[in-house]
């Protein structure tokens, strides 16, 4: 009886099917299941090693049916020249928001092929982004009965 309880009280095993599991190595990288790294870097040091305090990113306008037609959301492609890594997410929001007309507060914007959403507060060093990486840019959906 003892033995099961000392048993279930040890951390569980790291699970790398679970998405949300976290594997930290001895190096400070906290890696997640999904592939995410977690990096001790900030961002003044990963802008340096870009060796740039500006990036050119390309947004995806990602098909939605169910959106406004004034959206436009029919699959093309807007170079955004300039962005400062050192920016948050919300101001590059902004920028997108001059170019398409689509309200900031409409949309989510997505890493390429990714299934992680930026948070408007977090900059966009933080995301780690490098010169000509892919955003998706996707009409956010409502709950509720039809």
């Amino acid at each position: 009886m003892m033995a099961a309880q000392k048993q279930a009280a040890q951390k569980p095993a790291f699970n790398p099917s679970d998405p949300d599991a976290i594997n930290a190595d001895e190096d400070e990288t906290v890696t997640t299941a999904a592939g995410y790294d977690f990096s001790a870097m900030t961002d003044a040091e990963y802008i340096a090693e870009i060796g740039s305090e500006e990036i050119t990113l390309t947004v995806i306008l990602i098909p939605d049916p169910g959106a406004p037609d004034a959206y436009k959301l029919d699959g093309r492609a807007i170079t955004i020249d300039k962005v400062e890594l050192k920016g948050n997410v919300k101001g590059f929001k902004g920028e997108i928001t001059e170019l398409t007309g689509i309200p900031a507060n409409k949309y989510q914007l997505r890493k390429g092929g990714e299934k992680v959403f930026l948070k408007d507060g977090s900059s966009v060093a933080s995301n780690r982004f490098k010169s000509g990486a892919t955003i998706h840019l996707i009409a956010k959906t409502r709950g509720g009965r039809k």
